[in-house]
Order: C-alpha cells, then sequence, then structure tokens
C-alpha cells in the first residue's frame, strides 16, 4: 500500500509531461467542424446555415420530429462564432441541429478599415435584422428563435425590443450577455474615469485595436493566467482534457478589432 500511490502519482506524472511536450507540437485543432453554407454575405458578416445531418458530432442522432420554427445564434462581435460550434462533442450548434432544429448563425467576419464608422444601429437594427429575414425566409418560417451569446446578447436584446412589433422574434434565449449597465463593474470604474476618453481612441486607431481589449479583460483578472496553467498541469494527464483546452484556447486568442463608433456609443 505504501509504494502504490507514489508509483501511480509518478506515473501520472510521466503523462502530463508527455502530452505537455505533444500539446506544444500540435497544430490547430479542429474547430466549428459542423459543416455550413453561406446564404447571406454582406461586407465583412455572413450568415451561415448548418446542414442538418452532416455533423461530425458524436451526439448527432437523426432527430424524432423537425421544428418548424428555426434557431438564429447571434456570436459577440469581438470573437468568433465557433465558440457556439467549437468541436465534435462540444457543439451547441451540432446539438440542436441532432434535435430538428434548423439552426443558423451570424459569422461577423473581420472588420477592415472601411467599417470604421459602423455604429450599433448598423449592427443590432440593419445587419442583425437582415439576418433574422434571410434566416425565416430560408426556413419558409414567419419567426425565428433566437440565441444571443456575450456582446451579441445584448445586440439581440436590443433588436428585440426595437422591432418587436414586426413579430419575427419568436423566443429570446441568452447566454452570458450584457444587459444591465448601471454597474458593469471594474470595467465600467475604468470606462467612467475622466482619463479614459473613447473618442480619442476612435480617432487615433478607426479600429479598436482587439490586443487592447484582450489586455483589458486580461487585466480584470490579472491572476486568471496562472491558475489556468496549474490547472492545466493537474489536469495535462486527461488527453480529453487537453483536447478541449487547446480548442477553447484557439478561440480565446482568435480575436476580433471592434468598428471605432460602435466601441463609442456602447461605451458612451
Amino acid at each position: 500500500m505504501s509504494r502504490a500511490a507514489p508509483l501511480s502519482a509518478l506515473a501520472k506524472h510521466a503523462a502530463r509531461l508527455r502530452n505537455l511536450a505533444r500539446l506544444t507540437l500540435r497544430g490547430r485543432p479542429t474547430v466549428g467542424a459542423t459543416p455550413c453554407d453561406v446564404v447571406h454575405a454582406e461586407r465583412s458578416w455572413r450568415l451561415l446555415r448548418y446542414r442538418a445531418g452532416e455533423s461530425a458530432a458524436p451526439e448527432r442522432e437523426a432527430p424524432e420530429f423537425v421544428h418548424r420554427t428555426p434557431v438564429l445564434m447571434v456570436p459577440s462581435l469581438i470573437n468568433r462564432h465557433y465558440v457556439l460550434d467549437l468541436r465534435p462533442g462540444r457543439s451547441l450548434a451540432a446539438y440542436l441541429l441532432g434535435r430538428g432544429h434548423d439552426v443558423f448563425v451570424i459569422d461577423w467576419g473581420t472588420p477592415g478599415p472601411e467599417d470604421r464608422y459602423l455604429g450599433f444601429d448598423d449592427y443590432a437594427g440593419d445587419f442583425l435584422g437582415r439576418a433574422l429575414e434571410r434566416c425565416c425566409a430560408e426556413a419558409r418560417s414567419e419567426r425565428a428563435h433566437v440565441l444571443g451569446y456575450c456582446l451579441g446578447g445584448t445586440l439581440a436584446v436590443a433588436h428585440a425590443a426595437a422591432f418587436a412589433r414586426e413579430g419575427r422574434v419568436a423566443s429570446l434565449a441568452l447566454l452570458a450577455a450584457p444587459v444591465r449597465f448601471d454597474d458593469g463593474g471594474l470595467l465600467s470604474v475604468w470606462m467612467r474615469s475622466p482619463a479614459f476618453d473613447p473618442r480619442a481612441l476612435v480617432e487615433a486607431t478607426g479600429l479598436v485595436p482587439w490586443p487592447m481589449m484582450q489586455a483589458a479583460f486580461y487585466l480584470l483578472k490579472p491572476f486568471q493566467l496562472p491558475s489556468k496553467l496549474v490547472a492545466l498541469y493537474d489536469r495535462a494527464w486527461d488527453q480529453g482534457y487537453l483536447d478541449g483546452y487547446a480548442a477553447v484556447e484557439t478561440w480565446g486568442a482568435d480575436n476580433v478589432s471592434l468598428a471605432g463608433r460602435f466601441f463609442e456609443e456602447y461605451v458612451e
């Protein structure tokens, strides 16, 4: 009994080191693997429709019935849409497909210098409105369920409220979406400081650089990175955990700059 635990710990330590070494040699992990088609493209953004019956996810099964009302997923503007279709076995898109839903998602793409003057109305009003209209047309439905994630949830709430009379939003679900702005925590403290001038930033950059926004999120939780590394080593013996870690970190590092006018209006 006295030798079993040390040997087990030693074997687990060796597995950690071996797997971590392999992790550094890996290429980009497979993310956003569920097949889809582009059904609308405009400026830098696209509307994607996932193909029913072609998901690579293990949870995909033939649905018992098909829902008539489609689902439109609205992701954040500053992160890539494939967080909702991260990898086989961890895909919300594939999960919904497997239960008979017709699933669409907005890929906001990468804004260019010509997009610096796009504002909140453009994204929450015009672009989201056209995505919703196209989604309904493709699915031959009068309405669609809308699922908003993070900043995409803020856009979805604003659109659903402003265009409620059109009746295109069958239901609204939000994930990690900021909808109350009376107190945004530490970010609101920073942004309300007289030293922070969003107009000066936008005039200087046009598009707000993603490294600047990412650095701000790191400053919110300065101990998050060391804690993450400790957790990574502790679980490095688990190959399944490493697969998920690689996919999440790929998404987390794949950030997008933000249109200047939108940033300014959002902050104000």
